[in-house]
């Protein structure tokens, strides 16, 4: 009894631990990639700042890929991936091109090609949906949402920073929140650690930054658009977390990779902000209709 009670003690100290030195992780990546992303926004030309969005969106079908199909074998995985990581970066470096181009009809044109591409290659009636269904996800998700993030950065971008603080602020209060009073499971079988009251905190969170931001910089019209803005940006921060999270679990994975310490993959730290960015875009756009 008394070495089972140890164990438990020792496994108890080292999960501690390894929460600590998670959370240690988290902040040092966002010490440093905080300032980035400012500099990006703020300090780097419009050909850079496109550039850098071609390959986010690159690396983002990437990670989304390898979740997407993780039930594809062998060379047609690689195939697929390979074919969908260079279909994003052309489709939207040429949506972004700033020429004469019918914007929705090549992105909208462009995405068919990659499920085309699933349903013909090898593989059994169930495997070609599956890869079909999958190549459209990964190209297709990434590429809207990351022009919706170009397109906030095109408009203002103050308006850009006010989602971006909106989403990074949802993640943050519901993690703490979560952390600290979180009892009951939000939809455990998409997230088994999200919780109800990590959720609250966390859309509370997202809509204090959003009308803190409106506040500072004032990039929306008006305060009506604001509370609009904040309440369903919040939502989607969440919602896009959630999403991700679908996919992740399909896949029996804990994280969509391995590039930000702490974070996970690309999509980890991002998730919230693309389908928030998506959402706040439309809220925007329709906004402006006459």
């Amino acid at each position: 009894m008394k070495i089972a009670s140890l164990d438990k003690d020792t496994l108890r100290v080292h999960s501690s631990l390894g929460k600590s030195d998670s959370l240690a992780a988290r902040l040092y990546t966002a010490l440093i990639g905080l300032p980035a992303v400012l500099l990006l926004i703020y300090a780097a030309p419009n050909e850079a700042v496109r550039a850098c969005f071609v390959a986010f969106a690159a690396w983002t079908t990437f990670e989304f890929a390898r979740l997407t199909l993780v039930h594809i074998e062998g060379k047609t995985k690689l195939l697929l991936i390979t074919s969908n990581i260079f279909l994003t970066a052309l489709i939207f470096a040429a949506a972004t091109s700033g020429k004469a181009l019918p914007q929705l009809s090549i992105v909208l044109n462009g995405i068919m090609i990659p499920a085309l591409l699933g349903a013909f290659s090898k593989g059994t009636i169930e495997e070609r949906a599956k890869a079909s269904a999958g190549s459209f996800l990964a190209v297709g998700y990434p590429i809207c949402t990351w022009l919706a993030v170009w397109s906030l950065f095109g408009l203002s971008k103050n308006l850009l920073l006010l989602v971006l603080g909106c989403a990074w602020c949802s993640d943050t209060g519901a993690y703490f929140f979560g952390r600290t009073f979180g009892k009951k499971k939000l939809i455990p079988i998409l997230s088994p650690n999200k919780t109800w009251e990590g959720a609250i905190g966390g859309f509370i969170c997202g809509v204090c930054a959003v009308v803190l931001f409106q506040a500072w910089l004032a990039p929306l019209a008006d305060w009506r658009i604001t509370y609009l803005v904040a309440f369903l940006g919040a939502a989607a921060a969440q919602a896009g977390d959630l999403f991700k999270s679908l996919f992740k679990r399909n896949a029996g994975v804990k994280d969509s990779g391995k590039l930000l310490p702490g974070h996970g993959g690309l999509i980890d730290r991002v998730d919230s902000v693309l389908l928030a960015s998506l959402v706040v875009w439309l809220l925007v756009a329709l906004t402006q209709l006459d």
